[in-house]
C-alpha cells in the first residue's frame, strides 16, 4: 500500500497557506503548531525540576501554522505513512521533522514549481535513502546466555558477546577527526558507553534491522519481542507452571523477583507478616542443551526456518504460527491469570480461525477437539471445556471479568501449545492456512456434527 501522491501535493500547499513568520498569541486561533526560530527559549517543567533550552542556530525565523493548516499538517503525515516502507521503517516523528525542515529552508513560503516533485524530491526521497542497516543491541532481562539461539534476525547473546562485537565495530571504525589523538578519545567515550550499557542486564538481544535512525530504537525492540514471544512460549518445556522463569524487555517488566510483604494480626492480637515472591528470582539460564531440546522435541527448526522468510513471502499459514507464538508469550508474561487465560484462547483462535471466517464458539471447540483427541469420549468432553473457555474468554473481552481459575489457565496453555506443535508438525504439508484448519475440522474430514 502506497499513498496519493496527489493528497500530499494538496496538503503540503495548504500548509504553506496558512504558514508565516512569527508567532502571534496561539488563543487567536483554533489550533497553532509553532516551530521556533534560531535562539528561541524553551523551558519546561517535570517532576525532576524545570529544564530550559535555546533552539540551534541554522533554523531560521519562527514559523507558526494555524487552523487548517495544521489539519493539513496531520493530514499529510497520516497519508505518507500508508506507504509501508516510511510507516515501518522511517516512521511518523522523522516524516514530521523533514515537513517541518522543508518549511524552515523556504521561510514558510511556497516554493515556485511543481508541488508534487518538491513532496517527492524533498521529503519522501531523503528520508528513503536516510534508511540504512543498524545492528542493534536490545537488553533483555533475566535471561543468562552460554550458547547463542538465533530466531530470524535476532540472537539472544550474552553482555559479554554485546560487548566484543560493539568493540570491533568501533574499533574498525574510523572517525571524523584527521586527529589521531581526537579519534582515540571519541573511541574511548565510546567504548565507556558500550561498558556501562553491557553492566545494566546479562543478555542482550542482537537485532538486524533496515531503519531510520529516528526509528531504529522501535524497530529493534519490535523485531526483538518478536522473537522473545517465540521463546517464552516455550517456557513451560523447561519449567513447571509454579516456577516458570519470566524472560522479557525492560518495558515488560523489572529484573528480579517481585516480592510482597503482607502484614496481619488475628484475634488474640497476634502479629503475623508473610513475604510472597511473584516469580523465582533466579533468570532463564538459556544453554545448548536447552537449544537442542526446542530442535529435537518442539520444531524449532521449523520456526527458524519461517522466521528467515521477510513477512511478505510467508504462506498465511506460516503467518498464523508466528502470530500465534505471539499471543502464547504475551500469556506467559502476562500479570495476571486472566490476560495469561486471554492470550492463550487468542493463540488458538488465531491457529483455528482463518482469515475470512467468523470466530464462532462451534467453530472453535469443534476444531479443538479434533486437534487435541481422537476418541470420541474424550473430544466430547474438550468440546463442553472448549465452550465454557470461549464464554469466558468473551467476558473478559467485553465486560472486564475477572476470575479465571488456576486450573482452567493451566489448561489452555497447554492446549495452546499442543496445537502449535501440531501445525508445525505438519508444516511441509500446508501451503496455507485453511490447509491446516481443514485438518482440524471435523466437517472437513467426515467426522461432521
Amino acid at each position: 500500500m502506497s499513498y496519493d501522491k496527489q493528497l500530499l501535493a494538496q496538503s503540503l500547499k495548504q500548509v504553506y497557506e496558512y504558514t508565516s513568520e512569527g508567532a502571534d498569541d496561539p488563543t487567536h486561533y483554533r489550533r497553532c503548531k509553532v516551530l521556533g526560530g534560531s535562539g528561541t527559549q524553551i523551558s519546561f517543567s517535570t517532576p525532576g525540576g524545570k529544564f530550559e533550552g535555546v533552539v540551534e542556530e541554522g533554523q531560521g525565523a519562527t514559523l507558526m501554522i494555524v487552523d487548517d493548516g495544521v489539519d493539513a499538517f496531520d493530514a499529510f503525515i497520516d497519508e505518507a505513512l500508508k506507504d509501508d516502507e516510511l510507516r515501518e521503517v522511517v516512521g511518523r516523528s522523522a516524516v514530521e521533522k523533514k515537513v517541518e525542515s522543508l518549511l524552515r529552508s523556504t521561510d514558510g513560503k511556497t516554493p515556485s514549481g511543481d508541488i508534487s516533485k518538491i513532496v517527492r524530491f524533498e521529503i519522501v526521497k531523503p528520508l528513503r535513502e536516510s534508511i540504512r542497516t543498524w545492528c542493534s543491541f536490545v537488553p533483555i532481562v533475566n535471561l543468562t546466555t552460554t550458547a547463542t539461539l538465533r530466531l530470524g534476525d535476532v540472537e539472544f547473546v550474552s553482555a559479554k558477546d554485546m560487548k566484543s562485537a560493539s568493540a570491533n565495530f568501533i574499533e574498525e571504525h574510523t572517525f571524523g577527526s584527521e586527529d589521531v589523538e581526537h579519534q582515540e578519545k571519541q573511541r574511548q567515550a565510546i567504548l565507556s558507553q558500550i561498558d556501562r550499557t553491557s553492566q545494566q542486564t546479562q543478555s542482550f538481544a542482537r537485532v538486524r534491522i533496515r531503519a531510520h535512525e529516528e526509528r531504529v530504537a522501535d524497530v529493534a525492540a519490535g523485531k526483538a519481542l518478536i522473537a522473545l514471544n517465540i521463546f517464552r512460549a516455550h517456557t513451560r518445556c523447561f519449567y513447571r507452571w509454579e516456577q516458570q522463569q519470566l524472560v522479557g524487555l525492560a518495558t515488560e517488566f523489572s529484573p528480579g523477583a517481585w516480592q510482597t510483604t503482607s502484614l496481619s494480626q488475628d484475634e488474640s492480637r497476634t502479629f503475623h507478616m508473610r513475604y510472597g515472591l511473584t516469580h523465582s528470582p533466579l533468570p532463564f539460564d538459556l544453554d545448548s542443551q536447552k537449544i537442542d531440546h526446542l530442535k529435537a522435541n518442539c520444531h524449532l527448526g521449523v520456526v527458524q526456518g519461517i522466521l528467515d522468510k521477510s513477512s511478505g513471502d510467508r504462506n498465511s499459514f506460516e503467518s498464523a504460527v508466528i502470530q500465534a507464538f505471539q499471543s502464547l508469550g504475551r500469556a506467559i508474561a502476562a500479570p495476571t491469570i486472566d490476560m495469561r487465560f486471554l492470550n492463550c484462547i487468542i493463540a488458538m483462535e488465531r491457529m483455528l480461525i482463518p482469515d475470512g471466517e467468523d470466530s464462532t464458539t462451534e467453530r472453535f471447540s469443534d476444531r479443538l477437539a479434533v486437534a487435541l483427541a481422537k476418541d470420541p469420549s474424550q473430544r466430547v468432553e474438550i468440546i463442553r471445556r472448549a465452550k465454557q473457555f470461549y464464554k469466558e474468554r468473551s467476558l473478559i473481552v467485553h465486560a472486564a471479568y475477572t476470575g479465571v481459575s488456576d486450573p482452567d489457565a493451566r489448561s489452555v496453555e497447554e492446549w495452546a501449545f499442543f496445537v502449535l506443535m501440531l501445525g508445525l508438525e505438519g508444516h511441509a504439508n500446508f501451503s496455507s492456512h485453511r490447509d491446516f484448519v481443514n485438518t482440524v475440522d471435523p466437517r472437513k474430514i467426515g467426522l461432521g456434527r
